[in-house]
């Protein structure tokens, strides 16, 4: 079973079924990466055979977003662990040259983008919001400590220091609100 067309012979068999296995196909397509079985297998030779399921998928009519970009997106990963990034970007590029792989990648791309954009806007939205909170619990401890300090003349030396611990916590809780700012 060392032979790649036989590979693509059994991907092509797997995908006629009426219910394609995803862990089967990438099992086989994971197969091809082993060097120790496929040592005369070139990475464009792979690449091509990637390129062929892509294709096969499209040939078949099968759902892409259920069927082969779940397998895809396992590949990548598995081929960025064992070869790095670049071996997952090449593959990339010679997807998009030869088998019109755009469209998906662009996708993806987008996807991720807007992905990183909402969460960069509710992290700054809970850090403006904490900002907040803490301010305003700084301000407002803050005044009455202070309040309660020039109200009575005579405050003894216990109410003082409880007095003090109060205006203390007001202002570390301003130095924190600017602490979330300034993240």
């Amino acid at each position: 079973m060392s032979d790649p067309d036989f590979t693509k012979y059994k991907i092509q068999e797997e995908l006629q079924k009426g219910l394609p296995s995803k862990r089967k196909i990438l099992s086989l397509l994971l197969d091809l990466l082993k060097k120790d079985i496929y040592p005369s297998l070139s990475d464009s030779e792979f690449y091509e055979i990637v390129g062929y399921t892509y294709q096969l998928n499209l040939d078949y009519k099968l759902n892409l977003d259920m069927l082969f970009y779940p397998i895809y997106n396992q590949l990548q990963k598995r081929i960025k662990k064992l070869y790095g990034d670049d071996k997952r970007v090449e593959m990339e590029q010679y997807l998009i040259e030869n088998f019109n792989f755009s469209n998906r990648v662009k996708k993806n791309v987008s996807q991720t983008q807007n992905l990183k954009e909402a969460r960069s806007t509710s992290s700054k939205v809970i850090r403006f919001v904490s900002f907040l909170l803490f301010l305003i619990a700084g301000i407002l401890v803050l005044i009455v400590g202070i309040t309660i300090y020039f109200s009575s003349p005579s405050v003894s030396f216990f109410k003082r220091g409880f007095v003090i611990v109060v205006i203390a916590v007001g202002v570390s809780l301003i130095i924190v609100s600017i602490f979330f700012v300034s993240r």
